[in-house]
């Protein structure tokens, strides 16, 4: 009845006597006219919605398949939230998702990208996320609507690994390489606005200054995190004080600049040696 109310809202009743005939073994009790008198009962009576939870549905309903449908169990609610599917889980260091949204429509899906698990199983987060990627926002719901919405959701169904060179150590390594073999501190002066100064298997430069070249790439972390990152994957060391080495010759020490310290490693390209073979004449080269 519920069903047939909610597809067939001009011939619900005719709806209803089909599918009896169809389907019930009639016998003494049930036939036509005990149909019509729940047809004539159900006609004054509100439609309470579905009985999912009362026998004889109960031991056969499948309510994660229901609520995904467009006649399902959460038709009845006032506050009508969409459907979730499709989750993916893509595995950096801190796990980010996509999951698509069905539009208000019914037909239409929607991409959905989460930057961690907070965003999706806090109920005002999704709100804004899929708010932000589908062009409306969800109502909200009360707590154990939401925690079916999640079951349904959870778990992931496909783990995907970012393709290599993409993940936020992989870059930091690469922006670092890429800085370090930059401009050399050549005299203090240089080393004291940035420049790198490389000493026997150590290098030396200001954070400040390779923070500040993050900012023209797409690093997104903020200045705290990226400076545990480098302890944590290079063994940098921090506010270490460095004297810019003296020349022969000069009888001036310069004050110490403060650097981050990191062993050389395979951060530092080597310089290409071009090698000279003398010849005799031409003939040699042959």
């Amino acid at each position: 009845m519920v069903f047939a109310k909610k597809k067939y809202s001009d011939s619900w009743e005719k709806k209803l006597l089909e599918f009896a005939r169809n389907n019930f073994i009639y016998d003494n009790e049930w036939g036509d006219k005990k149909v019509e008198e729940k047809i004539r009962a159900w006609k004054k009576g509100t439609n309470k919605g579905h009985t999912c939870n009362e026998d004889p549905i109960h031991s056969v309903c499948m309510k994660a398949e229901c609520r995904k449908r467009a006649f399902g169990y959460m038709s009845d609610k006032k506050t009508h939230y969409p459907v979730l599917s499709g989750l993916v889980k893509i595995a950096y260091p801190e796990p980010e998702y996509t999951f698509n949204v069905v539009l208000p429509d019914g037909e239409t899906t929607r991409q959905v990208r989460a930057k961690n698990i907070k965003q999706i199983i806090n109920q005002d987060e999704i709100r804004g996320i899929i708010g932000n990627a589908a062009g409306f926002i969800p109502p909200k719901i009360k707590g154990d609507q939401f925690q079916e919405v999640m079951d349904t959701l959870f778990p992931p169904k496909e783990t995907t690994t970012p393709p290599k060179g993409t993940t936020p150590e992989e870059l930091l390594e690469e922006y670092l390489r890429e800085y370090v073999n930059g401009p050399q501190a050549t005299n203090y002066a240089s080393f004291r606005t940035g420049a790198t100064l490389v000493e026997e298997d150590m290098m030396y430069f200001k954070y400040k200054s390779f923070f500040d070249s993050l900012r023209n790439k797409e690093w997104k972390e903020n200045k705290s995190k990226t400076g545990e990152m480098m302890m944590r994957l290079f063994n940098a060391k921090f506010a270490v004080n460095k004297r810019f080495p003296k020349k022969d010759g000069e009888e001036t020490n310069h004050p110490p600049v403060e650097v981050v310290e990191i062993a050389l490693g395979n951060y530092k390209e080597g310089e290409i040696v071009t090698e000279k073979i003398p010849f005799k004449n031409k003939k040699d080269i042959f």
